[in-house]
């Protein structure tokens, strides 16, 4: 298998009458490029030390809550998005692995089963959807 990415926007559902109900996807994006399998996941970024480098990271456990049967891969992570500002970084990690699930896993998920899924998970559709 090659690497596969997968590219998440940002979203934000803080938009005056719409707010939490109406979401809206930018063009700041969080990407995974899913390497090797490894023994251990292991996850590179540059995100700060806040942020985990292994099993503990939210996207593995995301893609593990998906499918726990998932093998360890190393992922590399870079974002644009920044962390706990209110453009959704929680949410794109959520559907990051989801979607790393879904492909390593050979799922098959439709994007209904997708952003039904990761809403159960994050608690936040009105994020999820313009995510997905």
């Amino acid at each position: 298998m090659g690497k596969i990415i997968i590219r998440v926007p940002a979203t934000s559902a803080n938009m005056g009458p719409g707010f939490d109900s109406i979401g809206v996807a930018f063009h700041l994006y969080l990407t995974v490029i899913i390497e090797e399998e490894t023994e251990h996941w292991r996850v590179n970024h540059a995100l700060g030390s806040d942020v985990p480098t292994d099993e503990t990271n939210l996207i593995v456990q995301s893609a593990l809550a998906v499918n726990p049967d998932l093998k360890p891969h190393q992922l590399t992570v870079m974002s644009d998005i920044p962390v706990a500002r209110g453009l959704g970084s929680s949410s794109t990690a959520v559907i990051a692995g989801l979607k790393i699930a879904n492909a390593l896993g050979e799922m098959d998920l439709s994007l209904d089963e997708q952003v039904t899924i990761a809403a159960k998970m994050e608690g936040h559709p009105d994020n999820i959807a313009p995510a997905c």
